[in-house]
């Protein structure tokens, strides 16, 4: 009766060993395949955000002047440079005409 109830405990004791190494094994092999970097997803996510930010800028400010709203472009040259900058969003344009353009569009 003894040697009954120890060869159950056994075949317990194994099947749960059994699990488990097949627990571990899934999880080496799932980590082997996908690899998750928190680091790599909040940089990931900012890149995302900082674009969607620039996507959205409209590049000018809106003030008033003598009872008018005028519309003042954002893009300045800084010096010893020939690249135009926003200094909303840090858009760079190559030249003067483009960013008076995106000044002109909002405009209307």
């Amino acid at each position: 009766m003894i040697t009954i109830v120890e060869n159950l405990v056994d075949e317990k004791i194994l099947a749960w060993l059994g699990w488990i190494v097949a627990i571990l094994a899934t999880f080496v092999a799932f980590r082997g395949i996908f690899h998750f970097s928190i680091n790599e997803f909040l940089r990931d996510r900012r890149k995302i955000l900082e674009n969607r930010y620039i996507q959205t800028c409209p590049h000018v400010n809106l003030f008033e002047e003598n009872g008018e709203i005028k519309i003042r472009s954002t893009f300045k040259s800084p010096f010893g440079t020939t690249q135009w900058r926003c200094e909303l969003c840090g858009t760079v344009v190559g030249q003067q005409s483009t960013a008076t353009e995106i000044a002109k569009y909002w405009a209307g």
